[in-house]
């Protein structure tokens, strides 16, 4: 203490009054500040919202598109096609969108490498899928875009 009555009674009830108000704030805390009690119902379908987001990402519909396809012969092939791509994330569907463009010239790139024996098989039509997805993915480069091609219209003729 300091020695002076006077000053040391002022010090200590300014420090009560320090000490009553911390008390005072954190009773007030504890007690009189209540949150606002959870919506369980509407919680979990939001859950399940973010679940589902996460888990099934909506394919971009492609329009029916034809290619001209290899041919020893005199006679013309061609491959009519229809695809939906699914990208790898849906954050990614507007740039797929803008990319539809390099997806259809990647596709006639290689189709015109691919004769039509190669292309009626199941594993044609799957090295054809493998085929698109990297060249689409090394042409936009940067993070991978297409994650898989599902054909809805597949025909040779």
């Amino acid at each position: 203490m300091t020695g002076k009555p006077l000053l040391d009674k002022i010090l200590i009830a300014l420090n009560a009054l320090v000490v009553l108000g911390a008390v005072g704030l954190i009773v007030y805390s504890h007690m009189g500040i209540k949150r606002e009690p959870t919506n369980q119902v509407a919680e979990a379908d939001r859950l399940l919202q973010e679940a589902k987001d996460l888990t099934f990402i909506k394919p971009h519909s492609m329009k029916s598109f034809t290619v001209n396809l290899l041919s020893n012969t005199n006679r013309l092939r061609f491959l009519e096609v229809e695809m939906n791509v699914v990208p790898f994330q849906m954050s990614q569907l507007p740039e797929l969108k803008n990319a539809e463009t390099i997806i259809k010239d990647s596709l006639i790139q290689i189709g015109a490498e691919m004769s039509p024996d190669d292309v009626a098989s199941v594993t044609g039509k799957i090295l054809l899928e493998n085929r698109l997805k990297k060249a689409v993915n090394d042409r936009i480069g940067g993070q991978p875009l297409i994650k898989q091609i599902l054909f809805s219209k597949f025909v040779i003729q």
